[in-house]
């Protein structure tokens, strides 16, 4: 039986230097494949059958996070906090399989009876694939959220590596040599995470009992479980059910259309912020000593890196909406994607940093109750409004709604969490970041602008966004990338940081 002692030996080493930029570069491998899967399949699947394979993933992706999610925040939170939990405490709670097993069992069963819900043709097919998306990721990251526990960094960028390549290849194969269906494009996803869990679960077989016999600890369900649930069910009504409702109002080809841009405008925001998310979620999590507080510093560090990227990425892709347009989407509406990439990608960022900041301050501290008081109603109206205007403006009215909803949930969790965590907000450096990426984005669009070429107007203007980009942090924040790769968290040396 593993009991507190156990936990104590799982606390994770000090940041080991690069290994955390190659898991970075890992992880920003695994997303690329995704994003380059969401960008060329409608021009081979067509956008009803691409619209399809977006509902698998949206369903899929909200049963297994709100069914799954808490008891693998617990786990990290536990396991990097030892002092958070005591030998009589964990006998009462449950162990952690019989946690993965119940909400496995529960996520199938959903997604049997809300298939037929969401579509109404060929819904066996449908809700198949989406039980087996549902399987494969719950085996994917339960490796992923072990490997955190264990500060396994390094492990977890060949991990990614591994399931960015065999999830472009597979999924693009599957199309390409079987049929040109949603179907055949979500079995070759979760064949390929399927895999990665496959060949990543031996590399941590010495801990992996170890922690899946172990008990969390009493009382955790419902002082965090219960509300991280809740809170997952929220924050899925900002920018992943506005799909299901384009989908009951519209029909699949318009929910095609709209998570083709969403992978132009969202997809890369939310690939490097997820990516630099998997390196400082167990940083964050991190108090200084029993019932101590997170370091200041390490809540702005992570914060401007986050920024540093979110704004880049927004500010180069507003800059270059439309060449990306042109080549994602080059028999199909421009006009409505380009209008629609600026409020996506904005409230993009502004979720991202939401989840990865200030909502992990909730989690640190174990005030989740907390972060509902204002977030849920900014939820239900985020909803509320998606339903009001999608009938009338379709995809712009989702892209209106999850803008907003993305900005009052940010204000709600900045608010809400500097009433137990004074957190002083570095002004002058996410000034001089925006100032930054701004400049870049002027550069990167008038650079564009004299070019005829699709490719040529992408290629010149990322490379003229990237060189102004860097120079201008440099001047502005003292920002060095060497620093940055080895400890995002960090504020050494850059300006503006002083509260």
């Amino acid at each position: 039986m593993a009991g507190s002692n156990d936990i104590a030996d799982m606390k994770p080493a000090a940041p080991a230097g690069f290994g955390y930029a190659f898991s970075i570069a890992g992880t920003l491998v695994s997303r690329l494949a995704m994003l380059a899967i969401l960008i060329l399949l409608p021009r081979q699947i067509g956008l009803t059958d691409y619209g399809l394979f977006a509902l698998v993933i949206t369903l899929g992706e909200i049963i297994e996070m709100t069914s799954s999610n808490w008891y693998r925040l617990l786990l990290v939170r536990q396991s990097v906090n030892a002092d958070n939990t005591s030998s009589t405490a964990e006998r009462s709670g449950f162990r952690l399989i019989t946690l993965v097993l119940i909400s496995a069992g529960l996520a199938i069963g959903l997604a049997a009876l809300l298939a037929p819900l969401v579509v109404t043709h060929d819904h066996w097919s449908f809700a198949a694939a989406t039980a087996l998306y549902i399987l494969s990721f719950v085996a994917f990251r339960l490796l992923v959220t072990i490997m955190q526990a264990q500060g396994r960094q390094r492990l977890i960028g060949y991990v990614e590596l591994i399931r960015g390549v065999l999830t472009f290849s597979i999924v693009m194969s599957a199309v390409a040599f079987g049929a040109a269906s949603f179907l055949y494009a979500s079995l070759g996803l979760v064949v390929a995470t399927a895999i990665t869990a496959a060949i990543g679960f031996p590399a941590i077989r010495d801990g992996l009992s170890k922690v899946l016999l172990q008990r969390l600890a009493s009382g955790s369900f419902l002082a965090i479980g219960v509300p991280v649930i809740i809170a997952t069910v929220l924050t899925y009504q900002i920018g992943w059910l506005d799909r299901l409702v384009l989908q009951h109002w519209m029909g699949p080809q318009t929910v095609g259309l709209y998570v083709a841009i969403i992978a132009i405008a969202r997809q890369p925001v939310d690939l490097v912020l997820n990516a630099l998310n998997s390196q400082t979620f167990p940083v964050l999590l991190t108090r200084d000593g029993k019932g101590g507080h997170i370091a200041a510093d390490k809540i702005a560090g992570v914060l401007i890196s986050l920024c540093i990227m979110g704004f880049g990425v927004a500010a180069a892709i507003m800059a270059l909406a439309d060449p990306l347009v042109r080549f994602a989407l080059p028999t199909f509406d421009r006009d409505i994607a380009v209008a629609l990439v600026p409020f996506i990608a904005v409230g993009a960022v502004a979720l991202g940093i939401k989840h990865f900041v200030f909502d992990n301050i909730f989690h640190a501290y174990g005030q989740n109750w907390v972060m509902l008081r204002w977030f849920g109603f900014v939820a239900v109206a985020t909803l509320v409004l998606t339903m009001a205007l999608v009938p009338r403006l379709g995809p712009q009215g989702a892209a209106i709604a999850f803008l907003l909803g993305s900005l009052g949930g940010l204000a709600s969790s900045v608010a809400l969490s500097r009433r137990f965590c004074a957190v002083a907000l570095p002004v002058s450096a996410l000034l001089r970041i925006a100032t930054s990426a701004a400049i870049a984005g002027l550069c990167a669009w008038t650079v564009a602008m004299w070019e005829d070429t699709t490719f040529l107007r992408l290629g010149l203007g990322s490379l003229a966004f990237g060189i102004v980009y860097l120079a201008a942090l440099t001047i502005l924040l003292n920002f060095r990338l060497g620093a940055f790769l080895s400890s995002p968290w960090s504020t050494e040396g850059l300006r503006g940081t002083a509260s």
